[in-house]
């Protein structure tokens, strides 16, 4: 194993930091919508405890269905690096979560709890797609709960730079236990038993991230003034937020399976004391 980080290598890893610790999904939508940024928080904090409840209720459902469903029926892993391939992926995929979202924008914040695990399913797919075409074997399960932790990435709703602190890593942490654990259990016993602690854990940690995601596009889109149309273009910054976050993700996965996690991190921390200090 090199340990050794080149100033390729170095770039990359800056390249992902910028996309892993922000903007949040938040600022995506804002800005899509061409709308302040405290519009679309002011609405995620007015949720009531009962609608909050219920979108926390969705999202843990929709996670469980998801880490079966998309992993079992991805075809088998393509030579690394077909353009062609990546390309019409996600173009598809785009497409077909463009019209979830249309739909469930025509239903308002009712039809979440149809539409979302529609949308989380296609993602993952899409998720997949991208570990497997930067190198990522998707059979390993480790590598398929990894897919799946990418939900709880870029979840943080700070915009400030100064407070921006190293939530990538930090987020890995708080789950690499979980996801140790679950990742041994799927390996023994596969993902029958979908209500196993270990993975209802593992579920509930990633959810209780993903949330707060979901809660800030579930606002926007039952907006009264917010039509299929708009909906649909919600779920496409949903989708295209989580594609980069993966992208940057398995990308910094590859460096740490060359250089070590800790020569990664090293620089990736460095990196930002960088920033901060500018």
């Amino acid at each position: 194993m090199s340990k050794k980080i080149n100033s390729r290598e170095e770039k990359l890893i800056a390249q992902c930091r910028q996309v892993l610790e922000k903007p949040s999904l938040a600022i995506r939508i804002a800005d899509k919508l061409g709308k302040p940024l405290e519009w679309l928080l002011n609405g995620v904090g007015e949720i009531s405890p009962s609608v909050a409840k219920k979108i926390a209720t969705v999202t843990r459902k929709a996670l469980m269905s998801t880490l079966s469903m998309a992993i079992k029926t991805f075809p088998g892993t393509p030579a690394r690096g077909n353009v062609h391939a990546e390309v019409r992926g996600k173009v598809r995929h785009k497409l077909f979560v463009s019209a979830t979202g249309a739909a469930g924008g025509a239903l308002g914040l009712a039809g979440l709890a149809v539409e979302l695990p529609a949308s989380t399913t296609i993602m993952m797919r899409s998720i997949a797609d991208i570990a497997r075409q930067l190198g990522h074997d998707i059979t390993r399960p480790n590598i398929q709960l990894e897919c799946l932790q990418v939900f709880a990435l870029g979840s943080s709703r700070s915009t400030a730079d100064d407070a921006a602190e190293n939530t990538y890593f930090s987020t890995r942490i708080a789950l690499a236990r979980t996801l140790s654990e679950a990742a041994e259990y799927i390996a023994v016993r596969g993902l029958g038993a979908r209500e196993a602690p270990v993975l209802v854990r593992f579920i509930a940690a990633v959810a209780s991230r993903f949330e707060i995601s979901v809660s800030e596009k579930a606002v926007a889109q039952a907006l009264p003034a917010v039509g299929a149309v708009t909906a649909a273009t919600i779920n496409l910054v949903f989708l295209n937020h989580f594609q980069k976050m993966a992208d940057a993700h398995f990308r910094i996965l590859a460096l740490e399976a060359k250089h070590g996690r800790a020569a990664v991190r090293r620089v990736y921390n460095r990196l930002g004391d960088e920033h901060r200090a500018r």
